[in-house]
């Protein structure tokens, strides 16, 4: 919800409401990066304005709903009312068994747990404990988790080298059948591009559960 996006955004926001003015039934799912917490005036600005067409969001880390990668994102929909989603996801348990070493491709091993997390992420990673979550996967490809010696590298032992996570692990660890994102055409860097910006399908899924139980719920006949 940066400046060179934010007329973007609105522009769906307006699209959505010239929908549902069309049709009564329309559900959204919208997802975005957690704005409330840039100090910038700008940015502020630009939240304020977008709480005031879609309310307030679920603000939501996908490791919480089974992800083996942080990414702390707000979320809005339709189908489900705030509150429910809040509760639902106050008694959403991870699996402690979940570690990112599950995933990892061939005769890697992820860096140790160094420093323990705290809200607003969802404290999963615990000092001396093997990784559970890797840090949130961005869009463009230099950032210190996978730079020098940061917390989301990957140790290859056939190549005696430290080395981001590849493609197919980002869709591993993102719910994603490993090669979903593999085309000849599509650079590994344009594949972790896609990954970076892309929707978590764990925390989508979670979402979309909850919301189709919540619908069965106001309307039984649903279930028929």
């Amino acid at each position: 919800m940066n400046d060179t996006r934010f007329g973007l955004y609105m522009d769906m926001v307006r699209l959505i409401t010239w929908a549902q003015s069309v049709f009564s039934t329309l559900g959204y799912v919208i997802k975005n990066t957690p704005s409330q917490l840039d100090q910038r005036e700008k940015i502020q600005e630009h939240y304020t304005l977008v709480k005031h067409y879609l309310g307030e969001p679920l603000l939501l880390d996908v490791a919480q709903c089974g992800s083996y990668v942080h990414r702390l994102r707000n979320w809005w929909t339709n189908l489900a009312p705030l509150p429910i989603l809040q509760l639902a996801l106050k008694y959403t348990i991870r699996d402690p068994n979940l570690q990112v070493s599950h995933i990892l491709d061939d005769q890697s091993s992820c860096q140790p747990v160094t420093r323990q997390e705290k809200p607003p992420w969802f404290p999963t990673n615990i000092i001396g404990k093997p990784r559970g979550p890797w840090p949130t996967f961005v869009s463009f490809p230099i950032t210190h988790a996978f730079q020098g010696d940061g917390p989301g590298l990957v140790y290859r032992y056939a190549l005696a080298t430290w080395d981001e996570p590849s493609p197919e692990e980002r869709e591993k660890v993102m719910g994603f059948q490993a090669g979903t994102f593999s085309h000849t055409k599509v650079t590994r860097l344009e594949c972790n591009v896609l990954l970076g910006r892309g929707m978590d399908l764990n925390s989508l899924t979670w979402l979309l559960v909850t919301c189709v139980f919540f619908q069965m719920y106001i309307t039984p006949t649903l279930i028929q």
